[in-house]
């Protein structure tokens, strides 16, 4: 007891004298920097941004003071080393402590903010303070040039190890603790595999303090030997599992965790076991398709054997566990091997454009098989691909805005940080639109020469000239464009970027509630996904996009009574009346329903389901809440006595519904004996109900002479825009499941379409048009080997 005394009297001792050693100009100068650093965007909250810089800016700091204490750098050496630690550990908690209470008072304290902070800048600062203590007590030549290449080496050159032998984009490191990946990527879970990476950091520091120990005569050396020894072996156990507990992810893990095996001439598809071999099957089809396109469009040639990695995650969440990027697809183009990283829900948006990065590689510079420019390489990419909307080119998107972007925001992208300081939307959209200029007035080689060299080449003409000429092309698209450009362009140019978000890291905001939420469903978790729903009601945004989220899926949970208690005045958008109308009937209040159906009637862009309610329609009713949010196909005996505007819902909400075990293109499988019979019905049932649906679209009931007249209307024109633009959409995604025959007669039926035949038809539509031909073709074509297989070991 008395020892402990003993113990307790100094430690408590030393600390009151560190306290008393804290000058009051340190504690100042902590403090203006805290509310000042609170007031920046992104990175002033106290999370994981700010501890990765916070990070790297102390173990800088305090190793390259330690090496050089014996020349007094900033500190006198008068405390003791452990003095100095617990000090400085005092000062960084004053910073965090201001950090704090700015994100308290504008709510977005976190607690996983909280552990970043404390396995972040803490444990940097232990290690870079021992690192210097290391090269002061051994006296090594130049001790100041020493720490900083020591340091960089591990923030930089250990980082750089990983980042170019391994496919992820999140990145554990002993100086600034944690990256998480891309900054598109709002949420940032606090991972457990950083706890075990962080115990290697102290490992490592204690090893730091161990060698640093002078070795006198007796037995303290012994003692000293077996504490080194303890820390190597639990180094060496560390590193030797790293893969198992999340510290690295390497192939071989990758491929365990994704053993679907797909081959085809020029690809190998790594998917997760649950998704449907017949999906797999048709998107190795469209692998090969696109690809080929896009070697045409390049005018690129493909060396022969040359194999493509396509790594397909269960979904986005499987993706951010695996390799760190959620809500971002990826090339890392940067290594030697070619390969994709894509969540299953994300390739019909993003396939075709993240090929264009493999493909640019054929010209890209030699370090990076790129570009360093983020400009280039995205607006190559959304150029090629116009995947911005469906029914505007990104010039069409740029030009309906009232004024074209200047000079100086063209030059700004040009710039390192330039596309990153503004949205995703306006960046990608105008430096697509920019290049996708480029490439029509100037031949490809110029753009090649420029990706390569990361800057536009001398063969054009100056930015300045370039942007002018860009201006003069975009006023002749101005009078042709038209409500359905403006609404897209609207959205795009109007979202905000992850520096303007309020709270951009915070896990209770409503994109966190929404994300949860959205978890628990895809992983078919519906006891947590209703459990998140109910206390996401229980504090109901203002968002209004929220909110009708959190409608839409209280009514597929079958939980009425959760939207109808919560319906207030501001929710008035046609998505929420809607919403609410549908709550009301599903809970059997008609007259209600009839009341918010009225408001509806008013303000609709669609087809009314039907132009009243009453008792008399409640079976319609059925059926139609039953398909809309409980996931009902109809058979086709009952599909054709629905109403048109009733089976038009039919088909929109189901006709991009996965082609689960319906064997499309080939035979991987014997579909007749595969196991899963409901979901083969489910699947044929779908496929004839859109081609019935099609062919009255296309065949039976259309007026191409009335269509053509109704052009002059332009509420009729836009209603018929979207009608052809779907029309194409379901046939483009669906052959393969539709009979061969039918396709062409329906391709045939949409080349004489008004959309595409008019004077003023629009130049997305027939780009789509003859994408769709050509995939068409191709899938006719029947040439391409599509092989399962196990997944070969590296």
């Amino acid at each position: 007891m008395k020892i402990l005394s003993r113990c307790f009297r100094s430690s408590h001792k030393e600390f009151f004298t560190n306290i008393r050693m804290i000058r009051i100009s340190h504690v100042l100068t902590i403090l203006v920097a805290g509310i000042g650093v609170g007031q920046l965007p992104f990175i002033g909250t106290l999370h994981i941004d700010l501890a990765f810089l916070t990070s790297i800016i102390v173990g800088f700091f305090v190793g390259l003071r330690e090496a050089r204490m014996q020349h007094g750098l900033l500190f006198k050496p008068a405390l003791s080393f452990n003095r100095r630690l617990i000090r400085d550990s005092i000062l960084l908690s004053v910073f965090g402590g201001v950090i704090l209470i700015i994100d308290s008072w504008q709510g977005c304290f976190s607690w996983e903010g909280l552990l970043f902070w404390f396995f972040g800048p803490y444990l940097s600062l232990f290690l870079g303070a021992t690192i210097g203590r290391f090269i002061c007590v051994k006296k090594l030549a130049f001790p100041g040039i020493i720490a900083v290449l020591w340091l960089l080496s591990i923030g930089i050159g250990s980082w750089l190890l990983i980042f170019f032998n391994s496919p992820q984009l999140y990145f554990f490191n002993h100086l600034w603790g944690y990256w998480p990946g891309p900054l598109y990527d709002t949420l940032t879970p606090f991972p457990t595999a950083y706890i075990p990476f962080r115990i290697i950091t102290v490992l490592w520091g204690t090893l730091f303090l161990i060698l640093s120990i002078k070795e006198v005569k007796g037995g303290r050396n012994i003692t000293r030997r077996m504490c080194l020894l303890a820390v190597l072996a639990a180094l060496t156990v560390g590193y030797s599992t790293i893969w198992y507990w999340g510290g690295i992810t390497n192939y071989t893990t990758l491929k365990q965790n994704l053993s679907t095996h797909i081959q085809t001439p020029r690809f190998s598809l790594y998917a997760d076991q649950s998704i449907p071999l017949a999906d797999l099957e048709r998107w190795a089809f469209r692998h090969e398709f696109y690809l080929q396109n896009l070697l045409d469009t390049l005018d690129v040639e493909w060396p022969e054997g040359k194999q493509i990695e396509s790594f397909i995650y269960a979904n986005e969440w499987q993706k951010k566990q695996l390799v760190g990027a959620k809500e971002t697809s990826y090339v890392p183009i940067w290594l030697t091997k070619d390969q994709l990283h894509i969540a299953h829900n994300h390739l019909t948006s993003v396939l075709e454009h993240e090929l264009v990065h493999v493909v640019a590689k054929d010209f890209g510079n030699l370090l990076f098989n790129g570009s360093w420019n983020i400009t280039l390489i995205e607006g190559l990419a959304e150029a090629v691909t116009q995947g911005a909307s469906r029914h505007s080119t990104l010039n069409e998107l740029v030009a309906v805005q009232p004024e074209a972007p200047s000079v100086e925001t063209v030059q700004q992208l040009f710039n390192p940080w330039g596309f990153y300081s503004e949205s995703s939307g306006l960046s990608y959209t105008v430096a697509g639109a920019f290049v996708e200029f480029l490439l029509q007035e100037y031949p490809i080689d110029f753009l090649k020469e420029s990706y390569r060299r990361s800057k536009l080449s001398k063969n054009y003409p100056p930015v300045e000239q370039l942007v002018n000429e860009w201006h003069q092309y975009l006023s002749t698209l101005k009078d042709k464009t038209n409500e359905l450009d403006r609404q897209r362009s609207k959205a795009l140019f109007e979202q905000r970027s992850i520096w303007e978000l309020a709270c951009p890291r915070n896990p209770t905001s409503d994109y966190a509630q929404l994300d949860e939420w959205a978890y628990y469903w895809d992983t078919a978790d519906i006891k947590q996904a209703n459990k998140v729903l109910i206390t996401a009601f229980d504090a109901l945004s203002t968002n209004s996009s929220a909110r009708v989220r959190w409608f839409s899926n209280a009514l597929q949970l079958k939980k009425p009574t959760q939207v109808i208690q919560n319906i207030s005045l501001r929710d008035t958008s046609e998505s929420a009346l809607k919403i609410i109308r549908d709550a009301l009937m599903m809970n059997g209040e008609w007259e209600r329903a009839q009341e918010f159906d009225r408001k509806l009637d008013s303000s609709r862009s669609h087809r009314p389901i039907q132009q009243a309610l009453s008792p008399d329609d409640s079976l319609m009713w059925r059926h139609y809440l039953a398909i809309e949010y409980h996931g009902y196909i109809p058979e086709l005996s009952q599909f054709k006595n629905y109403s048109a505007a009733l089976q038009e819902a039919t088909v929109y909400r189901h006709w991009n519904e996965e082609f689960n075990h319906f064997a499309s293109f080939s035979t991987l499988y014997d579909a007749e004996n595969h196991p899963n019979v409901a979901l083969k019905q489910r699947s044929e049932r779908l496929s004839a109900l859109l081609s019935f649906w099609l062919n009255n679209e296309l065949v039976v009931n259309q007026s191409f002479k009335q269509e053509e007249n109704s052009l002059t209307n332009p509420s009729d024109a836009t209603e018929l825009s979207r009608a052809f633009s779907a029309n194409l959409e379901i046939l483009d995604q669906n052959i393969g499941r539709l009979d061969p025959g039918q396709v062409t007669t329906w391709l045939d039926r949409l080349a004489k379409h008004p959309a595409l035949e008019a004077k003023n038809a629009r130049e997305r539509y027939r780009q789509r048009y003859q994408s769709t031909k050509e995939w068409w073709a191709f899938v006719q074509s029947g040439q391409l080997s599509v092989v399962l297989s196990k997944v070969p070991v590296d």
